[in-house]
């Protein structure tokens, strides 16, 4: 007769194989989808670089480092550094233009293939140190994000400037729309340009005010050849109105060709029309 406790014995080791057999199977399906997912994240391509000055690096999902040019390729997963004295300006697949400053470090977590408009659109940003000054796509804007080591910035149709301290401490300044600042789970409306948001680590965001004076000097150093009270808006043609009015500052040293979707789209452009060209796709002007 077989012996009871021995046939139990049997009976339980065999479930622990079972289990360690669905544990290994269930690591080995994880992982395969890992390195699924940080293939797809390589190749996924969210901008392109329009200029690049001094040094400006990208480190990929796939933890391969490469160095940024003019025409390089911006991916989802990548994170940027420039260094000293140097900037990089980059637009983003609906058009947004992002302009980093020297020593930033910036990261792109997710960033839609196709801007559409609605609540499928998405867009994680992230800023850990340096500086950036921005104009916002076509991106659903409830669908955007913007974190620094201190906040998190969500849109309301902008142009705004960010600043990251070495301790963390994030500025925001407005130059024309809204942003919404939340720190330590206390949110803050800025809608007055010209005016900053300041938010210190473990603290919640401050009353707006006016921008300290260092953070001001390292964003106008991101285009020193620009007086500091010119800007731009599209004028719902395809094209780009200047406005001389009020300490609103540019963030790209050219007149920018109108956003992608804006006014209407030319079927053809003559020879060496640059803005034309633009229009035709903002996204390619560059190349």
């Amino acid at each position: 007769m077989l012996n009871t406790t021995l046939l139990g014995k049997i009976t339980s080791d065999k479930k622990i194989l079972k289990r360690l057999q669905f544990t290994a199977i269930s690591a080995a399906v994880a992982g395969l989808l890992a390195l699924v997912q940080l293939a797809y994240a390589a190749t996924q391509e969210a901008g392109i670089v329009l200029s690049a000055m001094g040094t400006a690096n990208a480190q990929g999902a796939d933890q391969q480092t490469r160095t940024l040019a003019r025409r390089s390729g911006v991916f989802v997963g990548d994170r940027i550094t420039t260094g000293n004295e140097s900037q990089l300006q980059v637009r983003m697949k609906d058009g947004a233009v992002i302009a980093l400053g020297p020593n930033a470090e910036f990261a792109v977590k997710a960033y839609s293939q196709k801007a559409s408009g609605d609540k499928k659109d998405e867009a994680v940003l992230s800023l850990v140190q340096g500086g950036l000054r921005t104009i916002s796509g076509h991106i659903d804007k409830s669908t955007y994000k913007l974190e620094t080591p201190t906040a998190t910035l969500g849109i309301r149709g902008t142009i705004f400037d960010v600043y990251v301290a070495k301790d963390g401490t994030t500025t925001v300044v407005l130059r024309e729309g809204g942003v919404d600042v939340t720190g330590s789970n206390v949110k803050r409306k800025l809608d007055v340009a010209g005016l900053a948001v300041i938010v210190k680590r473990g603290g919640v965001p401050s009353e707006p005010s006016t921008p300290p004076q260092d953070v001001l000097d390292y964003l106008r150093g991101i285009v020193p050849d620009l007086p500091d009270n010119v800007t731009w808006h599209s004028d719902g043609n395809g094209g780009a109105v200047f406005d001389l009015g009020g300490d609103i500052i540019n963030i790209i040293n050219s007149p920018p060709p109108g956003i992608q979707g804006d006014g209407e789209v030319p079927s053809a452009c003559a020879p060496n029309d640059y803005y034309c060209s633009c229009r035709m796709d903002p996204y390619g002007c560059y190349n």
